[in-house]
């Protein structure tokens, strides 16, 4: 696993607003710093 970052999360949120979140470029900006790429996908883990 070397240069693997594995975070985990728990939000207090019902899934669809979290996973919004994640989606819309200005809503993860919010609360993440410096992302140059972040693509989306259903069904990770």
């Amino acid at each position: 696993m070397t240069g693997t970052v594995k975070l985990n999360r728990v939000f207090k949120a019902p899934a669809e607003r979290v996973f919004k979140a994640f989606l819309v470029p200005d809503a993860l900006a919010k609360w993440m710093a410096g992302i140059l790429i972040f693509i989306g996908l259903v069904g990770g883990s």
